[in-house]
């Protein structure tokens, strides 16, 4: 008997948990799957109670990163997930992109420059240009982070494989050269010895296209 009743509270914990799920902030809301992918601060934002300052969590967050950037945010866990949605399908739902994209600016233009999370929403909008091959579009959002935040890794390791991906060996190695110049990052020389193997292949494949 007590089995049952545990079985049926766990079942309504469920039922509610799926509830709120689906009445998060604004549009966006996410699996519990998705939301173990995305940062913190999104998981508050994926309830109801996403911007009640008495819910601890919430609390917690908007003090972290600023109540002004908080109360906008769940316009990037939006985009997050909306990217990881047309990176699981066959890629023909180029809405996606456009719709992570314009979150992402969304988000961009109420953020502060100087902010922590700004170079974070930068490197991001470069990702969804990757994905979706807009190369050049990508170099241009990337490099913005490079200029503001020039000792930030992630950058130049994402710059460096877009070039890559875009047939330019020789650039993708000149800017991990670059990135080693201001970071003095071990992975940035390893990425960058590998590059350098790379390149008699890259270059022939790219002469023989």
């Amino acid at each position: 008997m007590r089995g049952y009743w545990v079985g049926l509270f766990c079942s309504a914990l469920l039922l509610s948990l799926s509830q709120v799920q689906a009445k998060g902030i604004g549009n966006f809301s996410a699996t519990p799957e998705e939301l173990m992918t995305l940062p913190g601060y999104c998981r508050p934002k994926a309830s109801k109670n996403g911007n009640n300052m008495r819910v601890p969590e919430v609390k917690y967050w908007s003090d972290r990163i600023g109540s002004k950037v908080y109360s906008h945010i769940h316009h990037y866990c939006h985009a997050l997930v909306q990217i990881q949605h047309y990176l699981s399908r066959d890629r023909s739902e180029k809405v996606l992109v456009k719709a992570a994209l314009n979150n992402v600016n969304y988000s961009l233009t109420r953020t502060p420059p100087e902010h922590a999370i700004y170079p974070e929403l930068l490197l991001t909008k470069g990702y969804i240009y990757e994905v979706s091959q807009q190369y050049d579009k990508a170099v241009e959002s990337i490099n913005e982070v490079v200029v503001m935040s020039p000792r930030l890794v992630r950058s130049y390791v994402q710059l460096s494989r877009i070039y890559l991906l875009n047939q330019q060996p020789q650039q993708a190695i000149e800017v991990l050269e670059i990135g080693i110049k201001h970071t003095q990052s071990d992975y940035l020389q390893q990425r960058l010895q590998k590059y350098q193997k790379l390149l008699p292949e890259a270059e022939a494949s790219i002469g023989s296209n």
